[in-house]
């Protein structure tokens, strides 16, 4: 047998490389079967006077069955919190940096930790939790991973 075409063997070559290489990840996925169907509440249950990404807001989520997908970033001292914009100004009308502030002092506006959040929800309905990046820093990412290894309910990763 003649091959006329060698970069597109090489092309075959390459995809089977990879597809052999990312098997192991495809096969020994963990069970999703609680996510397939689910609502999931954006940010939480928020709504009148319970703000989005609160404690609040996860609590009436467990309540009404409702996955929840909440957003993380870090705070001045390194803490993983729980918001989804850069700064205070939508939610609370002052221009300070999420990044530039501690956990404490943001706690003050009622943003949780992502260990309180997750002492909340309790395993008790699937997460999405969406690593927020607004500088080049990703120091989030290992922080994150850190505190959702000794989480015992479902929950993915995006970004």
């Amino acid at each position: 047998m003649k091959i006329k075409n060698w970069g597109t063997l090489a092309a075959v070559g390459a995809a089977g490389a990879y597809l052999a290489s990312i098997c192991p990840r495809i096969n020994n996925r963990p069970d999703i079967s609680s996510f397939e169907g689910k609502v999931f509440a954006h940010r939480g249950m928020f709504g009148g006077q319970i703000a989005e990404n609160s404690i609040e807001a996860f609590e009436k989520a467990v309540e009404n069955g409702y996955g929840i997908e909440l957003d993380v970033q870090l705070s001045s001292d390194g803490q993983a919190v729980v918001f989804h914009d850069s700064s205070l100004l939508r939610m609370y009308g002052e221009a300070k940096s999420v990044s530039e502030l501690t956990a404490k002092e943001l706690s003050e506006y009622g943003i949780p930790t992502l260990r309180e959040a997750l002492e909340v929800i309790d395993g008790k309905v699937p997460l999405i939790v969406e690593l927020k990046g607004y500088t080049s820093d990703v120091s989030v990412c290992p922080i994150a991973a850190e505190i959702l290894d000794e989480y015992k309910g479902e929950y993915c990763v995006e970004s």
